[in-house]
């Protein structure tokens, strides 16, 4: 109730106090909660639907869905901040934010292909794209240009 009273939304504590109650009599899932990733167990509660065919537990899903949407740390935002600091070096010290947010685009997708650029899955679209970049980045600086004037 304490975590619920302090959300940014009113929550009718009354109704998630007997949502709450019936969902302990509920049938839990079949499998090892242990074992499974605790959006895969709520989301189980959260597709249930009453005899009407509307969410059973509405207020709880709420609840519960605001609560695990909270950060558990700062880690990744750090992370972020070393990041960045590693690109903005003396060199770099005039880099504009779009171009830091650019680098780190290309930085976090190279990540996820295990830092092998060979093994990026290059689709006709990106290729479009990077066909035309250098006619697009050149109107963006006459645009640029003209707005300075």
């Amino acid at each position: 109730m304490t975590a619920a009273k302090a959300l940014p939304f009113e929550v009718q504590t009354d109704i998630l106090t007997n949502e709450w109650k019936l969902l302990q009599e509920e049938k839990h899932p079949k499998t090892d909660i242990s074992k499974i990733r605790i959006d895969v167990y709520w989301s189980y509660f959260f597709a249930l639907k009453n005899s009407f065919g509307n969410i059973k537990y509405p207020v709880v899903s709420k609840v519960v869905k605001t609560l695990l949407s909270l950060s558990h740390g700062n880690a990744d935002v750090e992370r972020g901040f070393s990041t960045s600091a590693l690109i903005l070096t003396d060199n770099r010290a005039s880099m504009s934010e779009k171009t830091l947010n650019s680098y780190m685009i290309v930085k976090y997708a190279l990540k996820m292909c295990n830092n092998l650029p060979h093994t990026v899955p290059i689709a006709k679209e990106l290729l479009n794209l990077a066909r035309t970049a250098h006619q697009k980045y050149d109107e963006y600086l006459k645009e640029k240009r003209k707005t300075r004037t």
